[in-house]
């Protein structure tokens, strides 16, 4: 109504204007009296003419639609405000209208560090979108939108991401950070905060509903005529200067990836020569003093001399074999916790989608009872999701890493290393390690004990849950018991298969078989000191 008052305003003003030539002669009299007419005839049209573009303009206007505090440990970090053409209280309409709508974040802590921020978004587009994104421009948006901080926000700090003219872009302080086409970008940001997971239940009723309390006028009145602060208003010119920086680093990054895959598969090489010729020195060494106490036995020595020497050179045998042991053993630990670490790892989706990647090394020591009693992490600036991801394999390859309980050692000191890389790459993998020949020699005995039955075991239960977990069997019902055989290698992986005893129905005994096949390699524990590389288990599934 303001602007309809300040025309009108403006037209009488304009009408007075004629007053002068009325007071003149006779035809500019006439003139003036008709222009004068004809001025207030257009004063109703131009009144209702204004009176229809000031409603399109209220119409095309956003209202504050809700607004919430974000908190975090009881720390505020931001308030945040939604702004809709039309009041809406259901989340799934505001996210399918194609209406201009307005996210405003307004920092109210009085620091928040650029890992912070990058974490905060990262968790929660991922916990509020379970599906992928097909579209590269909103993943690259997405990427740039978590990780362009390159400093600190502080205190005043204004974000506002904006869908209008199917167009999303996002601003800092009034400095476009990034745009894309279509609502997509806008509507990922926006399930942070109406989601299945929200911040908060809180927080969601607040923005969707808006709030009653005693706070509420003065939340929407700060975010309505909000102005940051001035000494901020180029701040995001700086950090773009420094995030172009980070992108030479990663190029720089890929280049030294490139360098340690290159140095690991060096050292696996080296490592390979060095037990080989510390078997070759310990087989020496133990021909050495057999052969010394052999010639001591030929000697004229007395009885009481060649008894003494002959129990010298044996604890000394003894002793040699117990070094190799013990460097077998943990050799063997590290080689066991490795392989299944990169066994159960799996990339994130997410920090796949943001471009995350880098080397993982995770510093551990291991105990006899299996149990993990102090880890550190030695890689510095990675994604903690890829941490935590490598984290969880460790704890769950290290309970099912067979533990030589025979070791002297209390504990060992291993250490752990993953590579997340987007183009694929992996770190070549060592050799198991050689077991020393008196350790060979007793393996057959071992074979045939407990480490052999509870292998088997271990491969007789996984095959039957893949049986049991058929999905042909919900629809075709077992005619007979199932008799397999199955030869598994202790690295879990299937070498062969065949049923002793199957079903009547041929298109049930295939998808059983094709369970178990996709099944491998059977999660169970490396069989280190198993005589053999593969095992025979026979399985019996009865019917129910």
């Amino acid at each position: 109504m303001n602007v309809v008052l300040r025309l009108i305003t403006k037209i009488k003003h304009k009408s007075f204007l004629y007053k002068p030539y009325l007071q003149t002669d006779t035809s500019l009299r006439r003139l003036s009296a008709k222009n004068a007419e004809w001025s207030l005839c257009r004063v109703p049209l131009v009144l209702v003419f204004c009176l229809m573009v000031n409603q399109a303009v209220i119409a095309s206007e956003l209202t504050l639609n809700g607004a919430a505090y974000f908190t975090n440990q009881k720390r505020n970090y931001y308030v945040g405000g939604l702004y809709l053409a039309a009041a809406s209280s259901n989340a799934e309409e505001i996210l399918a209208s194609g209406a201009d709508k307005r996210m405003q974040l307004v920092v109210v802590k009085d620091r928040w560090s650029k890992t912070s921020w990058k974490n905060y978004w990262r968790e929660r587009i991922a916990v509020n979108h379970n599906s992928d994104i097909q579209d590269k421009k909103v993943i690259d948006a997405l990427n740039y939108f978590t990780t362009f901080v390159r400093g600190d926000f502080e205190r005043g700090d204004e974000v506002v991401i904006e869908y209008k003219a199917n167009e999303t872009r996002i601003f800092l302080n009034d400095a476009l950070v990034t745009s894309s086409s279509g609502v997509s970008l806008f509507n990922y940001l926006l399930r942070t905060w109406i989601g299945d997971v929200p911040p908060s239940l809180a927080f969601r009723k607040s923005i969707l509903q808006g709030s009653n309390s005693s706070t509420w006028d003065d939340d929407r009145e700060m975010l309505i005529g909000y102005d940051y602060p001035v000494n901020r208003k180029n701040i995001y010119n700086e950090w773009k200067s420094k995030y172009a920086q980070l992108a030479q680093n990663k190029k720089a990054a890929a280049e030294k990836r490139k360098a340690l895959i290159a140095k690991r598969q060096a050292e696996i090489i080296a490592e390979r020569k060095r037990r080989e010729m510390a078997l070759q020195k310990a087989k020496l060494e133990t021909e050495k003093l057999q052969l010394a106490l052999s010639k001591q036995k030929e000697s004229q020595r007395s009885d009481e001399e060649r008894l003494k020497i002959e129990r010298e050179k044996q604890r000394q045998i003894k002793l040699q074999q117990r070094k190799e042991a013990e460097i077998y053993y943990k050799d063997s630990l590290q080689w066991q916790i490795q392989k299944l670490v990169k066994k159960f790892v799996s990339y994130p989706l997410w920090a796949k989608k943001f471009g995350e990647e880098g080397l993982v090394s995770v510093a551990l020591r291991v105990d006899k009872s299996g149990k993990i009693v102090n880890k550190k992490l030695l890689t510095k600036e990675i994604d903690r999701k890829l941490v935590s991801e490598v984290m969880s394999a460790i704890k769950r390859s290290v309970k099912k890493t067979k533990i030589h309980a025979e070791s002297d050692v209390a504990a060992w000191d291993l250490k752990v290393d993953y590579l997340f890389a987007l183009d694929g790459s992996k770190l070549p993998e060592s050799d198991p390690p050689l077991v020393p020949p008196h350790l060979a020699r007793g393996a057959e005995q071992v074979a045939s004990g407990d480490d052999l039955m509870q292998f088997k075991d271990e491969v007789a239960k996984a095959i039957q849950k893949k049986i049991r977990d058929t999905p042909a069997l919900r629809v075709h019902r077992l005619s007979r018991d199932i008799l397999i055989r199955a030869k598994v290698g202790t690295d879990g992986e299937l070498k062969s298969f065949e049923f002793l005893k199957k079903t009547r129905n041929a298109i049930l005994n295939h998808a059983i078989e094709r369970s178990i096949r996709d099944a491998s390699p059977f999660d169970t524990v490396y069989a280190g000191s198993l005589a053999s590389n593969e095992v025979d288990v026979e399985v019996l599934y009865k019917r129910r």
